[in-house]
């Protein structure tokens, strides 16, 4: 019997090794006819395949996923069964988007015999039971939007990292990450006791765990992760923290945050949780952690093109327009009316079978303001004869406008145990929607599209192929080279590549931002730890040695002193394949960075100038190089004379953040000094008394000074400072007066 399981939105996106999902010859699947389906008849020729009419129940609350679950439950009920996804009271963690300014309703989810997780902005994460939730939505006007958790993929593909990026270099100068907190934040940390016994781990290790399972189970790929930060920094304080969707993420950041945890080796992604232009909620967390002083590494994701074991080309993203040519609403993907899916079964590592083999997430650009609405529909596929069959799922919510995004979303499980089938999927639109919209299509691990005849190229692209979070600006995004091929590349073929999406009014941006080395050796997974999982620690660590030896650095500090040592590769300067190019660590350690003298916050008003002048010292007397990176907020920096200026505006009030850095000419080496600077509300010209109003007494007192009255009156002590000042004199004259006269007559 046919099984169909809803996961919950992204399924955990480990950034697995697609090499060991496809070391399953796919040949022989191609060079065989496929294992029929029992329930696989009325076969229909693949090159004219039909659209079956659905009818969609219509409640625009629920994410897609979650309304073929609750659907799926209510079958599953009649026959005293329950999906797989639910506690034992029939409860299932959801997230619940509340409307701007509302005040949300505790008291009502709890009544129906729910809870409430936590809460974030206007984001809560609850339980309920599968067969209230309806009901619960539609009743609380403030709840806008119902969707399942986003979950995230291992993006794995243990360790010669230590020698191949010179971090040893750091060692020998006994640099190895000390006093740094680094937290390594993954979906399974499996054999982390064996990795401690064996030595690969540290045993003062602060484990966190933001799941209802156990620590040490399900997937290794945290522990192998752990293994190369603590290869690379030795001696940084380990914190590994495990999650498993979503609300577990957010936990995780506060607890990085809280602890003063400075670096972060995030080797998990999702899909679809925003337009992939580095916006959306897993990058809104990415970038206030970032805020905080923490450095986020990231893997890039593993959707590029690649080939099996056995030289079977395949794909796990696609983006490009609509396109609809016949005008039958039907989308064409090169010509046909759909795209061929190849699926693999799955297990996790203590041997359990997955329940997400077909992973499909397709979101388009049309973020802002939803005018088109496009559809899913997934049917059995034949390949040997090249035939269709019947529909297995389909997602095809009405998009109208917000608050439903323009995505759609299919996840469903091999059925009959199968080691592997095909599929066959095709995009529609509905009647009234526009063609020409850029459409994206990811698929989850262990599903690819695959060419229509064997050996040939799939319908499939690499570009713009990064991940969640990995697209946001805050993110230090790593890309993977191959061990064997560090020296001179090419990057892995299944390595994400960039740029970001231009989508909803933003530009695309170049990512990756790095490559480290993956196919190393840990004790965990032995040899060919493979993927942008096992580079990006490799990138974390040395991160760490970084901040070990110059503690005072930021985080745009130590991305930069990363990508401006490292080696570029392919085409000159960053690109969308490399970044700035292979992680180096060739610093030159006799070289002392440059100390910047001391610089203290400072407090002005609106619409006053601020001047300074900063000035370093280096210990070998080098010729120095003055920067400001990153100036923003109308300020400017002449690197000649080292004057910082800014006046800011009257629309300019708060505290602003504005950092400095002094070069060194002989090398890669740097001193850097922050200061914030605090605009206050400039008061009222000719406020003369600090009451933050023109008015009578004003007038008086500037009689009274003009006068050179005997008992003349306090003038506020910031008159020359503060703008009240009309004509910047630093004095009370004619011009305040006739100032304030104007003011009380109306004439201003």
């Amino acid at each position: 019997m046919s099984k169909t399981f809803i996961s919950g939105f992204l399924t955990l996106l480990m950034f697995f090794n697609p090499g060991q999902s496809l070391s399953i010859n796919i040949a022989s699947f191609l060079s065989a006819q496929a294992k029929k389906i029992a329930d696989q008849s009325n076969m229909q020729s693949a090159e004219e395949p039909s659209t079956l009419s659905i009818p969609e129940k219509l409640n625009r609350k629920l994410g897609p996923r979650l309304k073929y679950l609750i659907e799926q439950n209510a079958a599953l009920q009649k026959s005293g069964k329950r999906i797989p996804q639910a506690d034992t009271q029939n409860k299932i963690k959801l997230m619940l988007q509340i409307k701007e300014g509302s005040r949300f309703n505790r008291t009502g989810i709890i009544a129906q015999n729910g809870s409430i997780l936590s809460r974030r902005k206007n984001l809560v994460a609850a339980e309920l039971p599968l067969d209230r939730i309806e009901a619960i939505v539609d009743a609380d006007p403030h709840i806008e939007f119902v969707r399942l958790p986003h979950k995230f993929f291992p993006l794995d593909k243990v360790s010669q990292g230590v020698n191949l990026t010179g971090a040893y270099s750091f060692h020998s100068s006994n640099y190895k990450g000390k006093g740094v907190k680094i937290a390594v934040i993954d979906i399974g940390f499996k054999g982390l006791t064996e990795a401690q016994a064996s030595g690969d781990l540290p045993q003062n290790i602060f484990p966190r765990n933001f799941t209802g399972q156990g620590f040490e189970t399900l997937y290794k790929h945290g522990t192998g992760c752990a293994e190369i930060v603590y290869d690379m920094a030795p001696e940084a304080e380990l914190h590994l923290l495990r999650v498993d969707d979503e609300e577990a993420f957010y936990q995780a950041f506060d607890y990085c945050c809280s602890n003063k945890i400075k670096i972060v080796s995030l080797s998990i992604g999702a899909i679809g949780s925003g337009p992939g232009n580095g916006t959306g909620p897993l990058d809104e967390i990415c970038d206030e952690a970032r805020e905080n002083g923490i450095l986020i590494v990231g893997s890039a994701g593993n959707s590029a093109n690649t080939k099996s074991s056995d030289g079977v080309p395949v794909g796990s993203h696609w983006e490009g327009a609509f396109t609809d040519a016949n005008f039958d609403n039907i989308h064409e993907f090169s010509g046909q009316n759909g795209n061929i899916i190849i699926a693999l079964a799955a297990w996790d590592d203590d041997g359990n079978p997955k329940h997400n083999e077909v992973t499909i997430v397709m979101r388009w650009n049309d973020w802002q303001t939803v005018t088109s609405d496009y559809d899913m529909y997934l049917y059995y596929y034949d390949y040997t004869s090249k035939t269709i069959g019947n529909l297995i799922a389909s997602s095809a919510l009405f998009q109208n406008g917000p608050p439903l995004h323009p995505y759609e979303e299919i996840v469903v499980d091999l059925p009959n145990e199968l080691q592997h089938q095909f599929y066959y999927l095709q995009v529609t639109k509905k009647t009234g929607s526009l063609a020409g919209k850029k459409l994206e299509i990811h698929l989850g691990k262990n599903c690819y599209f695959i060419g229509r005849e064997a050996y040939s190229q799939p319908i499939a692209t690499s570009s713009s192929s990064i991940t969640e979070p990995a697209d946001a600006a805050s993110v230090f995004t790593v890309g993977a080279i191959n061990y064997s091929n560090w020296s001179y590349g090419p990057q892995e073929d299944f390595s994400s590549q960039g740029p970001t999406n231009d989508w909803a009014g933003t530009p695309s941006r170049i990512k990756p931002d790095i490559c480290g080395p993956d196919a190393v050796t840990t004790q965990t997974y032995g040899q060919k730890f493979l993927g942008t999982s096992a580079a990006t620690p490799h990138v974390a660590g040395a991160a760490a040695l970084i901040l070990g030896e110059h503690p005072n650095m930021l985080p745009d500090d130590i991305q930069s002193f990363l990508e401006e040592s490292a080696a570029d590769l392919g085409i000159s300067g960053k690109d969308n394949i490399y970044g700035a190019g292979k992680l180096r660590l060739n610093v030159n350690q006799s070289n002392k960075p440059p100390i910047i003298e001391p610089l203290h916050n400072k407090t002005i008003y609106q619409g006053v100038l601020l001047t300074f002048s900063i000035s370093a010292s280096d210990p070998e007397k080098d010729d120095l190089t003055y920067t400001s990176p990153y100036l923003r907020h109308g300020a400017t920096f002449d690197p000649t004379t080292r004057t910082f200026s800014w006046r800011p505006s009257y629309n300019q009030q708060g505290s602003y953040y504005f950092y400095f850095r002094a070069y060194d000419a002989t090398g890669p080496s740097y001193g850097s000094e922050n200061l914030t600077i605090t605009v206050l509300q400039a008061p009222p010209r000719s406020d003369l008394d600090n009451n933050y109003k023109v008015d009578l007494s004003d007038a008086i007192m500037a009689m009274q000074i003009l006068s050179k009255s005997p008992s003349l009156p306090a003038l506020r002590a910031d008159y020359a400072e503060s703008g009240a000042d009309v004509n910047s004199d630093s004095s009370v004259g004619t011009e305040e007066l006739i100032y304030i006269f104007q003011i009380l007559a109306n004439l201003r």
